[in-house]
């Protein structure tokens, strides 16, 4: 047996010039979106598009459209803090990746600007957190004020909120990730409102999102120091934990993530989802652990991967037993 291809082969230069657009598949302002599923189909969709590439007798567009792939790849690790390396990620040299990604931003100024702040900050005052570059304007009619996010000279995520009547102004706060800080925003929004239980959700929410750090990390390149099995214990008992709904949503993806990877281990070891829970640090109780890594796995597949491969990673699960045969 092997596996399903993480790659989204079978689909055709025109059809990934209508389908892989950068427009199409990465929503960066709503977190609300499961990010697992833009960084898995950024790699499948640029993946795709190099081999095409590769081959040669492509459209001019289809290039353009690798190079594009090349930045948002990028984009998205810097956006949530997602470790990534080209060659691991995505079997291209880092040498050769960053020819794409500087082809890209030649071409488009606004993602040139964001670049250059990420790495050698020519067009900014370098490592100034007062010099920051605006990434988005909101007006948020609820409480009569614009919201703005940024990155400043220190490559940190900002945001500015503007009292009703006064123009937005800074946080001092420096976030690590885009989420991070809109998390941040939404709880100064709701004390400008006069929302207490809006105010304790979103920061009982910014907490248990931390908690996600070490597990998001890995979205990309996944290296494990420790059975899945166990992984997957740890991360049940950190999302028992959370008592708000963003915080279960982001840590039923790190859930799914974790229990598919299972599922592949089982599918090549041609063994149950019970026969890996036993394994594990769980209570005894390893058929009960399975339905629930099976749960898991099928969520992630039906929201947390490029729709182009799901039907593959589908049949993968149909043929994993639950339990022994």
């Amino acid at each position: 047996m092997t596996g399903p291809s993480s790659e989204c082969l079978g689909f055709d230069s025109v059809w990934h010039l209508e389908r892989s657009r950068p427009s199409t598949l990465f929503q960066y302002f709503d977190p609300r979106q499961p990010f697992q599923r833009q960084v898995h189909a950024a790699m499948t969709r640029f993946t795709a598009v190099q081999h095409m590439c590769a081959e040669g007798g492509v459209p001019l567009e289809l290039v353009d459209l690798r190079n594009a792939l090349a930045f948002h790849l990028v984009k998205l690790s810097r956006w949530w803090m997602v470790d990534f390396c080209p060659r691991m990620a995505v079997n291209v040299r880092t040498a050769l990746f960053v020819t794409y990604v500087k082809a890209h931003v030649a071409r488009d100024m606004a993602d040139d600007a964001l670049f250059d702040l990420l790495t050698r900050q020519r067009d900014m005052r370098p490592n100034d957190p007062s010099h920051i570059l605006v990434l988005r304007h909101e007006e948020r009619a609820e409480i009569g004020a614009r919201v703005m996010y940024g990155i400043d000279g220190r490559r940190g995520f900002r945001f500015a909120v503007g009292s009703p009547g006064q123009g937005p102004v800074w946080n001092g706060h420096a976030y690590p990730d885009f989420t991070s800080a809109w998390l941040a925003a939404k709880r100064v929004m709701s004390l400008m409102a006069g929302d207490d239980a809006g105010l304790q959700a979103w920061q009982k929410a910014a907490c248990e999102f931390r908690w996600t750090q070490p597990w998001r990390r890995r979205a990309m390149i996944d290296a494990p120091d420790k059975p899945l099995i166990d992984r997957y214990a740890e991360a049940c008992v950190q999302s028992s934990a959370c008592e708000t709904a963003f915080g279960r949503g982001v840590f039923d993806a790190v859930l799914g993530q974790i229990a598919f990877g299972i599922a592949r281990e089982a599918f090549e070891r041609r063994i149950s989802l019970a026969a890996v829970a036993a394994e594990g640090t769980f209570p005894d109780m390893p058929t009960t652990i399975a339905d629930m890594i099976n749960r898991h796995a099928r969520a992630h597949v039906a929201d947390g991967i490029d729709p182009c491969v799901r039907p593959d990673f589908d049949a993968l699960l149909d043929c994993v037993p639950v339990s022994p045969i």
